[in-house]
């Protein structure tokens, strides 16, 4: 019961004096990172760069800025969800470098998302990119365990991701637009980044407008095509896809070829590749449906996306988690290690941080 009632002042929409504040007080300032904060300040040239639209910047361009800006929103506003710096390198990196995914580049406001990203400089700069109105207050009494939930519905916070692990800390928070997603709430007291139907409600996989709904127990772990590519999902013979940019028609195939390090497919009817090169993986052939069982979203079959084929297999040495080795943190982006060195990057060290997911590893303030 005591978690209910926390959850319910979080976010109810209005009426409650404390819900107000939370949402709406820019009071509060996130405390300078110290030696970050002075490392992290860009160059004139990394600002000039910064200004580039992303598919101008070259590959080495594309990938320090998404290491930076990843390492940034991690250390910044923590590691939940994808925030962590391998979720957040998954998209981050075929986004900065777009030439090696042509056909998937952000739309809306999930671009305007990684934009913001990419320009911040400091912590400021990054929180402002989750919260464009102020950080919310304090989180206040939490229960033990603490709870996830998702800004007041209608507000400006409504599709972010909250955590307060304890009483008295500030709620953290993820922008569930980083993947083209929704945040939802069930028992007032967990609240997820889903597709478009929801926690415990989603009945029927398939295409809702421009959603992909990917049912599994009830979740939606799916996103929104509108959010990517051309902006439409499509029903096809092998379960639904979104449609990228490009030209020509092909039939839709769960499979996927190899040419070097580049990945071929048509999942949406349009012939897309990406080079997973961007990932620092190869590429590994996908026959067909048949061979998707270890490709897997939240446990639905990714069929739609054809960078499932840069996925180091488990058997071929896949790392699960990001981790620490000294003062370097090593992401792990689609089952490979990509390393960052927090004291070069940030000024800071690799550590901890205990979030919704249990303990994670990040570079840390």
């Amino acid at each position: 019961m005591r978690r209910f009632a926390i959850a319910a002042a979080l976010v109810m929409p209005s009426g409650v004096a404390a819900c107000v504040d939370l949402f709406h007080d820019t009071s509060y300032e996130l405390p300078e990172a110290g030696s970050l904060d002075a490392s992290v300040e860009a160059s004139a040239a990394d600002s000039a760069t910064q200004l580039k639209e992303f598919c101008d910047l070259d590959f080495d361009e594309a990938t320090a800025m998404a290491k930076r800006s990843c390492a940034l929103l991690a250390a910044c506003e923590s590691p939940m969800g994808s925030n962590a710096t391998g979720k957040c390198l998954e998209d981050a990196l075929p986004t900065f470098a777009c030439k090696a995914a042509p056909g998937r580049a952000p739309r809306g406001a999930r671009l305007e998302y990684y934009r913001c990203i990419a320009a911040a400089k400091t912590c400021d700069d990054t929180v402002k990119c989750i919260f464009p109105t102020g950080v919310p207050a304090d989180c206040g009494q939490i229960a033990d365990g603490g709870i996830t939930t998702c800004g007041a519905a209608a507000s400006p916070l409504a599709e972010v991701r909250l955590d307060c692990r304890r009483s008295g800390s500030r709620a953290y928070g993820e922008a569930c637009i980083a993947k083209g997603r929704t945040c939802r709430r069930v028992a007032d007291y967990r609240g997820e980044c889903t597709g478009s139907g929801g926690l415990g409600a989603c009945a029927s996989s398939g295409c809702v407008g421009t959603s992909l709904r990917q049912c599994v127990g009830g979740n939606d772990v799916g996103f929104d095509c509108a959010s990517v590519g051309a902006g439409r999902c499509v029903d096809v013979a092998h379960g639904s896809a979104c449609v990228p940019t490009g030209s020509g028609t092909c039939p839709a195939s769960t499979v996927v070829t190899c040419q070097g390090t580049t990945a071929s497919g048509c999942p949406g009817g349009v012939p897309e590749v990406i080079d997973c090169a961007v990932f620092g993986s190869t590429c590994h052939r996908i026959a067909g449906a048949s061979a998707d069982a270890g490709a897997r979203e939240g446990g639905a079959p990714r069929s739609w996306d054809i960078a499932r084929a840069c996925d180091v297999p488990v058997d071929a040495g896949a790392c699960s988690a990001d981790r620490c080795v000294g003062d370097k943190l090593v992401a792990c982006v689609r089952g490979a290690p990509i390393e960052i060195d927090c004291r070069a990057l940030l000024g800071s060290r690799c550590g901890s941080w205990l979030t919704a997911e249990g303990e994670r590893f990040a570079c840390v303030r």
